[in-house]
């Protein structure tokens, strides 16, 4: 049976970022099966997504407020009302909520309304190492769980991060690949060619990743796609080394994936990433760390990837960088460890939660 779908995100409005990727792409191919959706977003009439959204998914955006700014108490209550609102009016009876800010304000929202909730949960619990007031957060957050009927979580290993009483409710549903690339074949330089994509803030640790380059510039180039606040700094740290260069986020990455050795992730904590996804579906092994959840849950160390289990420091990537150089992939078998996450595998996990 075929429902009506509402997909709840905080904005589209132009960011390239994994958790953009994933809500357009679900959008799509529920729509493609069948379902109305409803994208819900807190954006403003003229909102323009990055990536590409089918012309049958129905993008409603609330326009209350700045979905960039924090809401003053007035501006909460009503996209609360809002909310609340679109969903009866469009009769609507599952809904799929991305970020925990976001879910919190749903499940408020739809109190009482018999509605099914299933709360998308993008990162793993170990972020709350890391921000501050992570024990006031956490609270928040799992409080709001207690109002979803089901929690979406990547990797089985996430579900022991949460307090016993939300385990019942989770299911893992990975993020997935549409399909395998045409793999390239690839001739190794005297640099190997690191590409980091995704977006440039604190919790990637890129600072470290250019301090390692620039001291391994005799055998390392670097490429880094994206934008984000930390921008500036990271090209102030790079001092127009030659072999660093920044790109701006653009759907056009073919040409950088024929090119590249390998992918970096050395982020402080991940969810389920995409970049390191769509790398090994091409063949192009991954290097990161242990301590990084999604990262490590991808990764089988010398078999589609390098994972080192030091603390994450310059010095540490270095070393990580060395053993890159020495160290070769056979590329259809990097290629073939995600073919657990390719569309036709994960979809149907969907489609049976939103039964």
């Amino acid at each position: 049976m075929k429902n009506d779908v509402a997909i709840f995100v905080r904005s589209l409005e132009g960011v390239a970022g994994g958790l953009e990727k994933a809500v357009c792409g679900l959008a799509n191919n529920l729509s493609s099966n069948g379902h109305r959706v409803f994208l819900i977003t807190l954006d403003n009439i003229d909102a323009r997504p990055f990536f590409k959204l089918d012309s049958r998914v129905i993008w409603i955006k609330i326009q209350l407020g700045m979905s960039t700014q924090k809401a003053t108490n007035l501006i909460r209550f009503k996209r609360m009302l809002a909310i609340r609102k679109i969903v009866k009016k469009k009769g609507i009876r599952k809904v799929i909520s991305f970020q925990s800010g976001m879910t919190s304000l749903v499940a408020i929202s739809l109190l009482f309304a018999r509605v099914e909730i299933i709360a998308a949960e993008r990162e793993s619990l170990t972020r709350y190492n890391y921000i501050n007031n992570p024990f006031r957060k956490k609270v928040l957050h799992f409080t709001s769980l207690l109002f979803v009927d089901k929690i979406q979580v990547f990797f089985e290993s996430y579900i022991s991060q949460y307090p016993y009483l939300l385990r019942r409710k989770c299911v893992v549903i990975p993020n997935y690949l549409d399909f395998f690339s045409k793999i390239s074949a690839k001739k190794r330089n005297a640099k190997i060619e690191i590409l980091y994509i995704g977006r440039l803030e604190y919790p990637k640790n890129l600072s470290i990743l250019v301090k390692a380059a620039i001291e391994c510039n005799e055998f390392v180039n670097l490429t880094i796609i994206g934008e984000g606040s930390e921008l500036l700094e990271l090209q102030e740290i790079s001092n127009k080394q030659s072999n660093i260069r920044f790109v701006p986020k653009t759907l056009e990455l073919e040409l950088f994936w024929r090119n590249t050795d390998y992918l970096c992730l050395i982020s402080l904590w991940e969810g389920f990433p995409n970049a390191a996804l769509e790398a090994l579906s091409r063949g192009v092994p991954v290097i990161g760390f242990s301590r990084t959840d999604g990262v490590s849950n991808l990764i089988t160390n010398y078999q589609n990837g390098l994972l080192s289990a030091d603390k994450i420091t310059v010095e540490s990537v270095k070393t990580l960088l060395k053993v890159a150089l020495e160290t070769k992939f056979e590329q259809a078998i990097v290629q073939e460890s995600v073919s657990m996450y390719l569309k036709e595998r994960v979809l149907p996990i969907w489609e049976t939660v939103l039964q």
